[in-house]
């Protein structure tokens, strides 16, 4: 029974934070991409099979009954109108000075972000997520070497370190922790926000 709540309690958690993450990059997709959607989300988060089967659950449900929702948070929240309540209070990141540390950052202010985001949104109808940031540097920095012969013997962190590809992330360094693992990315940054709205990243 304890190990039943314990996920059932995982899958709340993960539930709500895919809500979140959708809410702060007010991305709006239809309801038949959701499952795949939510399969990277738990993936990347290693939300377990049975916690994240549950939790999609959640999300569907909240999803079909969104309006419901809206309507009692209305009812409760005396004296305001649903639109006068921010979804997400962005201001608290600059506000707070947030700091953390994180392997994959895309900062919108920088202009090959902003000309992606635009492009984007003129083919799909939304603003990408961190996965097409992801999916995009991915191509752009193993591609070519992948033809040029890299996975034949060759190099891998040599030939992929240190590359301005024209990415969108930040920087990636790949290591071999020992001769028969696998290259994993160790470039971990800072992102720190500002009480004067900017952001940096370290």
């Amino acid at each position: 029974m304890a190990t039943v709540i314990g996920k059932r309690r995982k899958a709340r958690e993960a539930a709500l934070q895919f809500l979140f993450q959708e809410d702060f990059l007010k991305n709006r997709f239809p309801p038949e991409e959701l499952p795949g959607r939510f399969t990277g989300f738990c993936e990347y988060f290693t939300i377990g099979v049975v916690a994240r089967e549950y939790a999609l659950h959640l999300v569907g449900e909240y999803r079909a009954r969104a309006g419901q929702v809206d309507s009692l948070i209305e009812q409760a929240a005396t004296n305001w109108r649903l639109s006068r309540i921010a979804a997400v209070d962005r201001n608290l990141f600059f506000k707070l000075r947030l700091n953390f540390v994180s392997l994959y950052y895309a900062d919108r202010s920088d202009k090959r972000v902003a000309d992606f985001d635009r492009r984007y949104v003129a083919a799909f109808g939304t603003l990408p997520s961190l996965y097409s940031y992801r999916g995009y540097d991915a191509v752009k920095l193993f591609a070519g070497r992948v033809l040029g012969g890299v996975i034949g013997g060759g190099d891998l962190a040599a030939a992929v370190n240190g590359q301005d590809a024209g990415l969108l992330q930040m920087p990636y360094n790949f290591v071999q922790p020992s001769p028969n693992a696998t290259h994993v990315n160790d470039a971990w940054g800072l992102v720190q926000y500002h009480d004067d709205y900017t952001i940096t990243v370290k």
